[in-house]
């Protein structure tokens, strides 16, 4: 358990659980995510997508996983950035 952690604590867990053990697919839906612009992950959202990335870089040294990561926080950014953009 990594205490510095602020953002990716959840992330970090679900990368080490993925060392151990064997996934499954439940084709249900089990919890939902809701954004808020003014939440933990709504207001520091740069922050967080970085430090899942620093918390990624020490778990994989696929620099495929590590570019599909990058593409991946852009494009939430820019979303999340579009979302909630005054009309």
């Amino acid at each position: 358990f990594n205490e510095s952690l602020k953002y990716a604590l959840d992330y970090e867990y679900w990368l080490r659980i993925l060392q151990t053990t064997d996934l499954f697919f439940i084709n249900s839906y089990l919890a939902s995510f809701r954004y808020y612009p003014n939440s933990k992950s709504g207001s520091a959202t740069i922050a967080r997508f970085n430090e899942q990335l620093q918390v990624a870089q020490k778990s994989t040294s696929s620099s495929a996983v590590l570019r599909l990561h990058r593409l991946h926080n852009l494009i939430t950014i820019y979303l999340y950035q579009h979302m909630f953009k005054p009309t």
